[in-house]
C-alpha cells in the first residue's frame, strides 16, 4: 500500500471531528482533483460560513482599533512619545 493511498483511507477513517488539519488538506486535494462526489459538502459549507464571519469580526475589530487611534490623535495630538 503506497503512502498516499495510506493517507487517504487514515483520512477517511477519521473525518472531520477527529482530523481537521487532514481532513482540510484532503479536501482541498479533492478540490483541486475536481472529485467533487468525493467532498464533505457539509462541512465544508459550514467552514465557509465560519471563516467568512471570522473575517468580518477581524475586520470590524480592525476598523474600531483604527478609529479609536484616529479619534485619539485628532483630540489629543501632543500626546504621542514621538
Amino acid at each position: 500500500m503506497s503512502c498516499r493511498r495510506s493517507r487517504d483511507f487514515h483520512s477517511k477513517a477519521l473525518g472531520y471531528d477527529q482530523d481537521y488539519y487532514l481532513w482540510f488538506a484532503d479536501q482541498a486535494q479533492l478540490l483541486r482533483a475536481g472529485k467533487w462526489h468525493q467532498l464533505d459538502v457539509q462541512h465544508l459549507a459550514e467552514e465557509l460560513e465560519d471563516m467568512g464571519k471570522r473575517e468580518k469580526r477581524a475586520l470590524r475589530s480592525r476598523t474600531v482599533v483604527l478609529l479609536a487611534h484616529l479619534l485619539d490623535e485628532a483630540f489629543w495630538p501632543n500626546t504621542s512619545l514621538a
